[in-house]
Parts: C-alpha cells; sequence; structure tokens
C-alpha cells in the first residue's frame, strides 16, 4: 500500500463530523459540519505583499530573505496620484557564490479595475502554468523577477500574482514601487511604506493536504478558515512583529475526498465579495462567481460528482481581493 493510500484510509478513520443543529449557518440547519483530517502541510516559505494594498507614495513594499521551495503574493492598489509609477520584485544575491533560482509556476494579471477579477484571473494563469524558468545571480548581482512596466498602471488599477520558486541558498526579495523610468539601484534608496488594513508578512505554510471521509448518512458542509484560530501566523521582516495572514491568502489546499455514497459537492463562497476559480478532478476549473455579491444571495455554485468509492481531489486557493471563509457542501444523493 502506498503512502497516498495510507494517509487517506488514516484521513477517512479520522475525519470529524459535528452536528449544528445549535450553532448553524443559515440555509445549512440540517447539515453536518465536516472537521477534515490535516495530516501534513508542505514545507517552505510563503512571502505576502499586500499592505500598504492601496499604494501612495513610491517605496518600498516587503523585503525578505529565503531559501529553498517558496511562494510569493502580492495585491497592491496604485493610488500615488500618478500613472508613471511601476510594481517591481528585484532579487538578488548578496552571497559571494553564484545562486540559481527556479520559478515553476506563476500566475499575474495585468491592471485591472476590477479587484475580484484580477485575483480570480491569477488563479486561472497560475493553474493553468506547466513551464517553468531558470535563473543564475552572480555574486551581489540584483535580477528584476517582475515588472509590471509593459502596462500602464493608472490610478485605482490593481496589480495582482503569485509565483512559486526554488533557490539553491537565500536570496533578498524585494517588492517596491518606483518611477517608471527609475533605475534598479534607485530601490537601495527607497523607505519601507508603512501598512494599512490588508496584511503582509512571511509565513511558515505553502499547502495544506486535507482528508474527508463523506460517510453519506446526512448532507454535510466543510467551512475553510472560518476562524482567527484557523489562520497562519508568521512574522512581518520589516517590523520584527507578528503577522497574521487574514483568511490564508496564498495558501493551497489540497482536498482528497472519499465516498461511501453518490454525493454531488458544490461550492458557496459566504464571506460576502468573491469571484474565483477552484481546481477539480484531472485539472477541470470551475469559475465561482455571479455578478452580485454572495454576501447577498449566498447561492451555491456545483463542482462535480463522486460516485460511490470514487477518491477525488479538490484545490482551493483564497483568491486575491475576496473574502473568506468559503463552504464546500456535500449533498448525499437519494
Amino acid at each position: 500500500m502506498n503512502r497516498g493510500v495510507i494517509y487517506l484510509v488514516i484521513g477517512m478513520i479520522l475525519t470529524i463530523n459535528w452536528n449544528i443543529q445549535a450553532v448553524c449557518i443559515p440555509g445549512y440547519e440540517d447539515y453536518e459540519q465536516i472537521i477534515p483530517f490535516e495530516i501534513l502541510g508542505e514545507e517552505g516559505v510563503l512571502i505576502l505583499s499586500n499592505s500598504p494594498e492601496t499604494v501612495k507614495e513610491t517605496g518600498v513594499l516587503y523585503r525578505e530573505k529565503v531559501c529553498g521551495r517558496s511562494r510569493m503574493v502580492f495585491h497592491h492598489v496604485n493610488a500615488t496620484g500618478k500613472n508613471d509609477k511601476k510594481l517591481l520584485i528585484t532579487v538578488k544575491n548578496n552571497s559571494l557564490k553564484p545562486q540559481m533560482m527556479i520559478v515553476d509556476k506563476e500566475g499575474c494579471a495585468p491592471p485591472l479595475y476590477h479587484y475580484l477579477e484580477a485575483g480570480n484571473r491569477l488563479l486561472n494563469a497560475y493553474y493553468r502554468c506547466h513551464t517553468s524558468k531558470v535563473y543564475f545571480l552572480e555574486p551581489n548581482e540584483c535580477m528584476m523577477l517582475y515588472d509590471s512596466t509593459p502596462y500602464e498602471w493608472k490610478q485605482q488599477m490593481v496589480l495582482s500574482g503569485m509565483l512559486d520558486f526554488y533557490t539553491t541558498d537565500y536570496l533578498e526579495v524585494t517588492f517596491s514601487v518606483i518611477e517608471k523610468e527609475a533605475s534598479l539601484e534607485s530601490i537601495d534608496s527607497l523607505k519601507v511604506l508603512d501598512m494599512d488594513l490588508a496584511p503582509r508578512g512571511t509565513f511558515p505554510c505553502l499547502t495544506k493536504y486535507q482528508y474527508i471521509w463523506l460517510t453519506g448518512e446526512k448532507n454535510s458542509y466543510y467551512l475553510i478558515e472560518d476562524e482567527e484560530r484557523d489562520w497562519v501566523q508568521g512574522k512581518d521582516n520589516l517590523t520584527g512583529k507578528t503577522a497574521v495572514n487574514y483568511g490564508n491568502y496564498g495558501i493551497l489546499y489540497k482536498i482528497k475526498l472519499a465516498a461511501s455514497k453518490d454525493t454531488q459537492v458544490f461550492v458557496c463562497p459566504r464571506g460576502g465579495i468573491f469571484q474565483g476559480t477552484i481546481r477539480w478532478e484531472n485539472g477541470q476549473t470551475h469559475l465561482i462567481a455571479r455578478k452580485h455579491v454572495f454576501k447577498v444571495k449566498k447561492e451555491r455554485i456545483d463542482i462535480g460528482q463522486i460516485k460511490k468509492g470514487e477518491v477525488k481531489t479538490l484545490e482551493y486557493i483564497l483568491p486575491n481581493g475576496s473574502a473568506a471563509p468559503v463552504l464546500i457542501g456535500f449533498d448525499v444523493n437519494k
């Protein structure tokens, strides 16, 4: 028996079901709440640059040194009053020996006025990315990894993206907003911008592997990251303070589902504003969106079906700009 099957069996045994008659979510009074068994998380570092989300002047947004497996996520709005700014992500090798960086997955949206659409576009690009890029940095070399210059980053437009990468040793990653004609050297003289209400920081989690056994006894649901205790904590490298990833942006959930009866799977965002993509078995992607916000009409969107005895995987990332939590529901076919 291979390791994946062993983990699934353990998850099927240890999945917890909570009857929610006393504390129920409107519309799901007769459903049972499922708490998945989480057996492991992917080691690595998540770098989140989202604060200040509304950028009012040039400066450094975030900076961190990383080594090994990492993911970076950014989401910023141009509120500087001018259209002559650009968003840069630079990588610097401060060591005395050459280093290598491999970007093996990425998704970036062009500047958009629709913040929810930006989060959705980057997820679509991220899920469809199957190419890798290899970079070599000489000692003390600074390389530009992302540059918004090909686009005009107009006022109130958002830039949003996510990249998975690996480094052979420590490299310094800097997110900054500078004048469009400025050089890379000008970054060294920039001040660090203060945070606003959005999160930023470095977090020790990339992927959560979860396992759910659908017993078929009753309709049920899983509410992803509903409480503050579910949010990953880390550190703000610029201030040294504890950082909280409210909503767990940039963290991939790989949820393996096994069913004892034919079961219909659906998704229903519960945090209000939401537009994003969920990946189902065999790479199928499903758009979770409506013209109105889900806070007004919390209808569900069907994802697919699990037949009796089947095991399928659902992948979920909270889209940049959208709100948590998200409910994944399971209706037993009668």
